[in-house]
């Protein structure tokens, strides 16, 4: 299995036992402010693997550092001022947020992943028409290759 895809499944696994999310899937800008009407429920996390510019290293061995980003969509707009009917349930996607942030934090897997760390967090709710929340987390990464033996003639 390739060291994405290993990613992927660990950082979607610690999302699904958090037991907040009713969706989890990899990020292919599948909201948008068009549609009215998505084919998952809410709330629903989608996981990007931003960047990985590798390096080469001794053993073969790649490292480089990794940009990914967790984005974190909501039903609806409910309200939050003071004696609102729905303030508490509201005032729950903050918890959900946190709870993301805090338990992907330091996520770590000794053959693949080290120093994962939440480095941004930005509210993207206006962007997409619904409330929604881009984590952005770093981590160092590395991979076993296998090269291509070289004979010179």
């Amino acid at each position: 299995m390739g060291v994405r895809k290993d990613i992927h499944l660990k950082v979607t696994a610690t999302i699904q036992a958090t037991n907040t999310q009713q969706w989890v899937d990899m990020w292919k800008n599948q909201i948008n402010r068009q549609r009215e009407a998505y084919p998952f429920n809410f709330p629903a996390s989608f996981v990007s693997i931003r960047r990985i510019p590798w390096q080469d290293m001794q053993l073969n061995v790649k490292e480089g550092p990794m940009t990914l980003e967790v984005y974190v969509f909501f039903n609806k707009w409910r309200d939050t001022f003071e004696g609102a009917a729905d303030q508490a349930n509201s005032l729950d996607i903050i918890d959900v947020v946190e709870t993301l942030a805090n338990d992907l934090h330091f996520l770590e897997d000794d053959a693949i992943i080290n120093d994962f760390t939440q480095v941004d967090e930005e509210d993207i709710s206006i962007a997409y028409g619904r409330p929604g929340y881009r984590l952005v987390f770093t981590a160092h990464v590395r991979k076993q290759i296998t090269p291509v033996p070289y004979v010179s003639n």
